[in-house]
């Protein structure tokens, strides 16, 4: 099975989120027609995983386990994979402070929900 590379990325001077794009591939990332400034842009890559609803999870998405709380996505260079921090008890995400986690499985899909990302908040899950 391959494995999908793609990022997405926020301008954080426009207050908005690209469409997802594989830089491999040579695609000019856009946010709203208009190319992104890479200078003041978020990049976050497709963790290759996805919710129960179908929706990709990127790093920087807030997303809980079952009904447990939002957790933030983040890939750990210590464990090698990509991990769910506990938001409340790392507001900046720091792996140095950060003891409540969880690694992210394929298994687990099924019970992963995407509620927002960093950079916009939750929404509302319907």
């Amino acid at each position: 099975m391959n494995r999908i590379i793609k990022f997405r990325a926020y301008d954080n001077q426009a207050k908005r989120m690209s469409n997802t794009f594989n830089p491999l591939l040579k695609e000019i990332p856009e946010i709203a027609g208009c190319p992104i400034n890479y200078s003041q842009s978020e990049f976050m890559q497709f963790t290759g995983l996805y919710d129960k609803y179908g929706v990709e999870i990127f790093e920087g998405d807030l997303i809980s386990f079952e009904d447990d709380p939002t957790s933030v996505v983040k890939y750990s260079k210590e464990f090698c994979c990509y991990v769910g921090w506990d938001s409340d008890k790392c507001p900046i995400i720091n792996e140095c402070d950060c003891f409540d986690w969880y690694q992210l499985k394929k298994q687990d899909q099924n019970h992963l929900i995407v509620r927002g990302n960093i950079f916009e908040g939750l929404k509302s899950i319907t």
